[in-house]
């Protein structure tokens, strides 16, 4: 009959039960301890009782594993990280007010969960309204249980900020965020969609510093492509299976934070320090895969929740031009996760009549990475200002990216 590894055998061997001789593998290596108990009961007429056939006369006695590697258990969605990013994406940015006095008047989350929204207290009662884009590249490296991907994220957002009164500025936006990855060791996607709305709310306290806080709801669509490919050498010849698996569950995402943050001006140079906590809750729907040549899966609803600490130090310079002011900036900080702890995923093949269970753990979250950007703002006449920004992670165990964003605010 089917095969197990000299690993699975090994491991099987330290536990006396199946669920036990799982947990903690790899995903390759839970598949393949259930091989064999999966197709003793598989039934007739179905195809995966056809890959277990082919496993069964298979020469090479790893046959088990190798199905097992070439199923990709390690691409499944919320894993591990959900996607690339946990939050929607968006800048935090610099204005200044027409006068050129430095308000911050950051609008939209960041993809680490930190979103301010301020102005001093100078300010008069007012409307403006903002809009800002960007896109990013993210390229995570491989792990033990999760898979290596390249990825095209954009996110755009709208929005309308109220200084109801000195002392406090309101606001609401809507957001759209994608994101499209592409896994390096196969032919498999997961293409993500999440729309929704984002409210803030800033007040300026004890001078120079301000207390922000935003909280936002998110629905959304995995599009997902699950590649199928592995070779198993037989007495005469080989067998080639290929195929791919395809779902499109549904998600939800809320995320909510507060910041203060402090900002001195003196000679035209404005810097600026920001603390921060923000947690978000990512739930995607349970889903049974459609395809998958005998191989498909019936995967659980999961949710994936995160914590974090921030802190910010940014400086800036005001450079006052005959079109405006423009102040060019660097920002510096850090991110502390205090939450999203590794997880236990328990799968089952679509076809297996007893629902075997195949069970694999996630992988330990990064505790801590930075952040660096560079950006500029331009406040021109009546009351408009832009921005342009880059930014990067850095010190980050498993994730690169960069994003450019650009934005501007009109006020009414």
């Amino acid at each position: 009959m089917c095969k197990l590894t000299p690993l699975a055998l090994a491991t099987a061997a330290l536990f006396s039960t199946p669920a036990l001789a799982q947990r903690g593998l790899p995903p390759a290596d839970a598949l393949a301890v259930s091989w064999q108990r999966i197709c003793a009961t598989a039934q007739n007429g179905t195809l995966l009782l056809v890959r277990c056939g082919e496993t069964a006369a298979s020469t090479d006695p790893m046959a088990d594993y190798i199905a097992a590697t070439g199923q990709r258990l390690d691409e499944i969605p919320g894993q591990g990280r959900i996607a690339s990013r946990d939050f929607t994406g968006l800048n935090t940015s610099t204005f200044a007010d027409l006068a050129g006095n430095p308000v911050t008047v950051a609008f939209g989350q960041n993809q680490f969960g930190g979103l301010s929204l301020n102005a001093e207290d100078e300010l008069a009662p007012q409307l403006s309204l903002f809009f800002s884009a960007d896109v990013g590249r993210v390229k995570r490296r491989r792990g033990v249980n999760e898979a290596a991907f390249d990825a095209d994220t954009s996110s755009f957002t709208a929005g309308l900020n109220w200084q109801a009164s000195p002392s406090w500025l309101l606001g609401i936006a809507a957001n759209h965020t994608r994101e499209n990855l592409d896994f390096s060791l196969s032919q498999g996607s997961a293409d993500t969609r999440f729309t929704g709305l984002i409210a803030t709310a800033s007040h300026p306290y004890a001078g120079s510093w301000s207390l922000d806080g935003y909280a936002g709801y998110q629905r959304g669509r995995y599009d997902l492509l699950r590649s199928i490919h592995y070779v198993l050498p037989t007495g005469s010849g080989s067998v080639t299976v290929d195929g791919s698996a395809f779902a499109n569950p549904d998600a939800t995402r809320t995320f909510q934070g507060v910041t203060t943050t402090g900002n001195w001006s003196k000679n035209g140079w404005d810097r600026t320090l920001t603390f921060g906590v923000d947690g978000s809750k990512t739930k995607i729907d349970p889903y049974t895969e459609g395809g998958g040549v005998g191989l498909a899966l019936v995967v659980p609803g999961r949710a994936v929740k995160t914590f974090r600490g921030l802190a910010d130090f940014s400086i800036s310079r005001t450079i006052s031009r005959d079109w405006g002011v423009w102040q060019p900036s660097l920002r510096v900080g850090w991110r502390q996760e205090f939450s999203n702890e590794r997880r236990s995923v328990t799968l089952r093949l679509a076809q297996d009549p007893v629902n075997n269970p195949i069970t694999f753990d996630t992988e330990d979250p990064d505790r801590g990475w930075g952040e660096v950007a560079v950006g500029s703002v331009f406040t021109f006449t009546k009351g408009r200002s832009g921005f342009i920004q880059y930014q990067q992670r850095f010190a980050h165990a498993y994730l690169q990216e960069r994003i450019f964003a650009v934005g501007f605010r009109i006020e009414l």
